[in-house]
């Protein structure tokens, strides 16, 4: 009896191999009021249902010309310091909750939605703020490049919640789209 329990085990040990998942990503991002940046991310997760994952999502993002912020209100202050003139580094950590709508066959699109914290960084004489609330809503489309890699398109809208401008007086919302492909190792 023993060996039929262990015969029993082995499919879900099959679905455990694959219940990880580790994702390297680059892309564009296309904040509103700048210009056109790149995106560097990681994402690992693991699956918390048939359908649902859950995963912590790391990126690394250039915002480049910011003194064109929002529709060309500036954020810089006249006598801009930064290292990199008009270059901002957002550095993001975002706890991701996502669906897969069709978790058969070889094409798997998704939707999702994430919360998390940003660390920004090259600020002096551009924000007096040096971290700032994310959140964001994805969705994007898998295909099966073999049983455990996959490639994904992702379009993603990630906003900084709370970024103050130079003199500290005025919050506002940065609305950053974010577009990237990655590979996907399944576990």
């Amino acid at each position: 009896m023993k060996s039929l329990r262990t015969l029993a085990l082995l499919p879900l040990a099959a679905a455990a191999a694959q219940a990880y998942t580790i994702e390297l990503q680059l892309g564009k991002n296309h904040p509103d009021g700048f210009a056109e940046g790149s995106v560097v991310g990681l994402n690992i997760a693991g699956q918390i249902g048939h359908n649902v994952s859950l995963g912590l999502n790391l990126t690394d993002k250039k915002l480049d010309d910011v003194d064109n912020w929002n529709n060309n209100a500036p954020l810089l202050s006249d006598n801009n310091a930064a290292t990199e003139p008009g270059v901002v580094k957002v550095r993001n950590a975002s706890l991701d909750l996502s669906y897969e709508l069709n978790p058969r066959g070889a094409i798997h699109p998704f939707i999702g939605a994430g919360i998390g914290y940003a660390w920004l960084s090259n600020t002096e004489g551009v924000t007096t703020s040096k971290s700032v609330m994310s959140a964001s809503v994805f969705g994007g489309i898998r295909f099966e490049l073999s049983r455990d890699v996959d490639i994904a398109f992702n379009v993603r809208n990630n906003q900084l919640i709370g970024v103050k401008n130079f003199d500290g007086t005025t919050k506002q919302t940065l609305k950053n789209w974010e577009s990237t492909v990655g590979l996907r190792f399944k576990f």
